[in-house]
């Protein structure tokens, strides 16, 4: 297992899978992902002093917003801060919210509007900062304990 953040400007926990896991192993690499993308949620937190904690933990629900991506030949858990950003046009205008929530992990973007593409076109910096917004920043050490 390995912590990657070296490209992306927000951490993700990957793990690659043997040929034919067992439901049992996939759960096992599912809970320890988790339980890194929840220390890393928590250490950013402290560090930064927001309260992240979206998930409700009396509803047994996650305590952490995340994205989870399962291949074949790996599984990868993104941890969430948030869903987007509100980004503005070349005129300062609102045009609207870029949310990432399901396609974050399959390399997709959705618009909901041209302006909101025109946006996002004339400014590489605008995904930049979508992509920052989202995740929790890169964060160079991996010896995080269980926290959730």
């Amino acid at each position: 297992m390995r912590l990657t953040s070296s490209v992306l400007p927000f951490t993700y926990f990957s793990s690659s899978l043997p040929e034919d896991p067992t439901p049992e192993y996939l759960h096992e690499i599912y809970t320890s992902l988790l339980e890194k993308a929840c220390s890393a949620t928590k250490h950013f937190s402290e560090k930064s002093g927001d309260v992240v904690n979206p998930g409700s933990v009396a509803r047994k629900e996650s305590p952490i917003m995340y994205n989870l991506a399962l291949t074949d030949k790996a599984m990868v858990l993104c941890p969430r801060l948030s869903e987007g950003l509100e980004i503005k046009g070349s005129n300062g205008d609102l045009v609207g919210p870029v949310s990432l929530n399901g396609t974050l992990l399959g390399g997709t973007l959705l618009v909901k509007s041209k302006q909101e593409w025109d946006a996002l076109r004339n400014d590489e910096n605008k995904l930049r900062d979508i992509l920052q917004a989202i995740g929790v920043p890169p964060i160079t050490n991996d010896k995080y304990g269980k926290i959730c």
